[in-house]
C-alpha cells in the first residue's frame, strides 16, 4: 500500500545534518547513507512518502553483517528535489546513477517496502547481473488497484486527498523520541510533499512498467503484515484477502517461499518488527551465497 502521508506543515524549520552524503546523479543530488562492511551490499528502498528514516531500526542490525545503504529519493529526506518525472523508469535511473556516483559496486540485495518493493523488483529485473537477492516488505503489486476495484474497494488516488488525511506527527511513527522532530520536518518540507504528489500522479504508469518488466526468479522473501490490519476499513475481511492473494502472487513470480506473515506488525513492518526484515535478508544472503 502507500507510505506515510502528511498534510499539516511542521511548526517551523530546524537545522538537521544528514547521516550520509549527498551525491550528484543524473538528475538531482541524492542522499545516501551506508554503514557496515562486506558483500553483497544491501540497499533499502522506502515506500511512497518515506525516506531513510524508515529503516532506522533495520539498518544498524544489517550493518553488523554487511554493508547496508539507505537513501532518499529525489525530494525526500535530505535529497534535492527532482527535475524529471517521478515514474519507475526515472526512479530506476536515479538509483543506478546514485550507486555509481557513490562507488557502490558489486552484488546487491534489495529490500523494498510498499511502493519501494515495486522499485526494488523493477531494478532487479533490469540489473540481473548485479542483484542477487530481493526482500519485499508488504509490497505493492502491479495490479493492486485493479484487484481492489474488482473486490469493490476504492483506493484513493488523488494526491491531495491522501496528503491531507494524515497528521504531520504520523511521520515519526515507530521512531525513537529524539528523531520525531527530524521526521516531521523532513516529511512536511515542500519538496517532500511535491515529490509524493509527483510519484503518486505517476503511479499508474509506474505499475504498468512494473507489470511489463515482470519479476525475476532469485533468492527472495515476501513479508506481509499481521492478520486484520485493514479490517477496520473493511470488517468483512475482503481487503485483507485481496492483499494476501497479491502477496502470494509476488512470491510465486519470484520463486520465493510462501509469504511470511508478521503477526506483531502493521503495514510499517520495518518499524514494527525490524527483526523480521533482518531475518529475511539474512536468509536471502545465505541462499545467494550457495
Amino acid at each position: 500500500m502507500l507510505g506515510v502521508w502528511l498534510g499539516a506543515a511542521a511548526p517551523g524549520p530546524a537545522v538537521h545534518q544528514p547521516p550520509g552524503r549527498l551525491y550528484d546523479t543524473v538528475d538531482a543530488r541524492l542522499h545516501l547513507f551506508c554503514a557496515g562492511q562486506g558483500s553483497p551490499t544491501v540497499v533499502l528502498e522506502a515506500g511512497l512518502g518515506g525516506n531513510h528514516l524508515d529503516w532506522t531500526l533495520v539498518q544498524p542490525q544489517l550493518a553488523a553483517v554487511t554493508r547496508t545503504c539507505s537513501y532518499d529519493r529525489a525530494g525526500a529526506g535530505f535529497s534535492d528535489k527532482a527535475s524529471r518525472p517521478r515514474t519507475l523508469a526515472f526512479l530506476d535511473q536515479d538509483l543506478e546513477s546514485l550507486l555509481a556516483s557513490a562507488g557502490v559496486d558489486g552484488s546487491l540485495v534489495l529490500v523494498g517496502h510498499s511502493f519501494g518493493g515495486v522499485l526494488a523488483a523493477h531494478f532487479a529485473a533490469r540489473h540481473r547481473d548485479r542483484v542477487v537477492g530481493l526482500v519485499l516488505v508488504d509490497s505493492m503489486h502491479p495490479r493492486e488497484f485493479e484487484s481492489f476495484a474488482e473486490a469493490g474497494i476504492d483506493l484513493p488516488r488523488d494526491p491531495n486527498q491522501v496528503l491531507n488525511r494524515t497528521p504531520a506527527a504520523a511521520a515519526g511513527y515507530g521512531l525513537p523520541d529524539g528523531m520525531q522532530r527530524l521526521a516531521v520536518d523532513l516529511a512536511t518540507a515542500e519538496k517532500a510533499r511535491l515529490s509524493v504528489i509527483r510519484e503518486m500522479r505517476g503511479i499508474g504508469a509506474s505499475l504498468a512498467d512494473a507489470e511489463r518488466a515482470g519479476y525475476v526468479r532469485m533468492p527472495s522473501r515476501v513479508l506481509v503484515h499481521g492478520d486484520g490490519e485493514w479490517n477496520g476499513a473493511y470488517p468483512d475481511g475482503r481487503m485483507e484477502r485481496v492483499w494476501r492473494r497479491l502477496q502470494a502472487d509476488l512470491a510465486r513470480q519470484l520463486g520465493a517461499p510462501a509469504p511470511e506473515s508478521v503477526p506483531e506488525a502493521g503495514h510499517q513492518i520495518p518499524l514494527d518488527a525490524p527483526e523480521a526484515v533482518v531475518r529475511a535478508v539474512e536468509a536471502v544472503m545465505r541462499e545467494a551465497s550457495r
